[in-house]
């Protein structure tokens, strides 16, 4: 008989952060490589990526992320900062993490 466990690619026996802190840096590869972007997220985040790299575009110095409590709005942040620019203090390079976003 197959469990559960054979048909996952993952250890669902690992520990896990119950919540994803943007300042933490710890689990970022982890984190990265398991992040889902469903349509809605990747259509948003197209327009965002595109304002922002727009020549001319918004001059805004950010943007605001709202959501429900426990929707992901960190999670989203700690993406777009590693998607937008080096984070120092981080073992995990800004190419690996745009490579990750484009799989």
């Amino acid at each position: 008989m197959t469990t559960i466990e054979q048909i996952l690619a993952k250890d669902i026996g690992r520990p896990l952060d119950g919540v994803v802190k943007a300042s933490n840096s710890a689990q970022l590869s982890t984190e990265v490589s398991e992040y889902v972007i469903t349509d809605e997220v990747a259509g948003h985040l197209t327009d965002l990526l595109e304002a922002y790299t727009f020549p001319g575009g918004p001059q805004a110095n950010g943007v605001w992320i709202a959501g429900f409590f426990g929707s992901g709005k960190s999670h989203l942040l700690k993406m777009l900062a590693y998607l937008l620019g080096e984070v120092s203090g981080s073992d995990v390079a800004r190419a690996d993490v745009v490579r990750a976003f484009i799989d």
